[in-house]
């Protein structure tokens, strides 16, 4: 038994070496094609091919994307089931790249994972549904990439740029993983929640449900109405914030609380590409709450003219803000 075991993992140390021969290379695929549960328990453990060769290495996300496409989307040929790989993933980083290609003759290196990639560009809202029956709506030059058949593989996961708010179709056996390239990570099962991702330290605000936020080797629970952050340590924390706040935007409203007038110009002259000039610039430091249209920048200007008393007009692509 033990001689046997030493001859698998010979041939899996020339495999790895790329010098195996065809004769070997077709033993390894036999015996990886007919073998049971009990055969596999014989197999040596990925550390002992590992410390012996130079295995070739690909990032840890491309390579978990392709093994999750690979056993969920491709039939393997011949008497192997799924239970085959009930081993664990332990050997799978050794078995995945030669059923690929000796079984279906790709090339495993130069396969990409495929991604159904959506994009806002407009100054609009634009809202995606995807196959899961998940709902997403994305802020302005916001951005998701969802891997291609992602409703198939045992975890839901996207990964997102800019601000998107999610309303997840709730699925208990499927987990939903959004990531945002931040180091951050928010699980859940089915819920609503916001996810700013724009500036240097992302939020999430739960609407509904629960989820978990991982930041690094941190993590929060939210409940309804809280938001995750970082505070002045960069430390993850939680606390209850007015949803509407954060969310407003998902209906073409841009929320303002005790911000200065300036700032408030800032958004609308970026939200529309434009820039503005005060004739005061003491008019700039008066302060503004309340929420203002983005999709229609005539009413947006009617509002703050008549809050503050204000002469708004255009020259070409400026804003020029007078006093009365």
């Amino acid at each position: 038994m033990e001689h046997y075991r030493d001859y698998i993992k010979q041939l899996l140390l020339k495999y790895s070496k790329g010098t195996a021969s065809p004769e070997e290379k077709e033993a390894l695929l036999h015996f990886l094609s007919t073998s049971s549960g009990a055969d596999l328990d014989m197999m040596p453990e990925v550390e002992e091919i590992v410390g012996q060769a130079d295995l070739l290495r690909m990032e840890s996300g491309e390579a978990e994307s392709i093994f999750n496409r690979v056993l969920w989307e491709v039939p393997i040929p011949g008497s192997v089931t799924r239970p085959w790989y009930s081993k664990g993933l332990r050997i799978a980083a050794i078995i995945l790249p030669i059923i690929i290609l000796g079984s279906l003759g790709w090339i495993f290196l130069n396969q990409k994972p495929r991604y159904e990639i959506y994009e806002n560009k407009t100054t609009t809202v634009k809202t995606i549904s995807l196959n899961d029956g998940t709902m997403l709506h994305l802020n302005q030059n916001s951005s998701v990439k969802v891997l291609h058949g992602f409703n198939e593989a045992p975890k839901r996961e996207v990964w997102m740029e800019g601000e998107v708010f999610f309303e997840v179709l709730h699925r208990v056996d499927k987990p939903f993983l959004v990531h945002t390239g931040k180091d951050w990570q928010v699980e859940v099962l089915g819920t609503t929640f916001n996810v700013d991702a724009r500036g240097t330290r992302p939020t999430v605000v739960l609407n509904s449900g629960a989820v978990n936020v991982h930041a690094g080797h941190e993590k929060v629970t939210l409940l309804p109405g809280e938001m995750a952050y970082l505070d002045d340590r960069g430390q993850l924390k939680n606390r209850n914030v007015d949803t509407l706040y954060y969310t407003s935007w998902k209906h073409n409203l841009a929320s303002f609380q005790a911000a200065k007038l300036q700032l408030v110009l800032d958004t609308l002259a970026s939200k529309y590409g434009l820039t503005y000039a005060l004739d005061d610039e003491l008019i700039g430091q008066q302060l503004f709450t309340g929420y203002l249209p983005t999709n229609n920048l005539g009413d947006a200007i009617a509002t703050l003219e008549q809050t503050f008393n204000l002469k708004i007009t255009f020259r070409d692509n400026q804003i020029l803000i007078k006093t009365y």
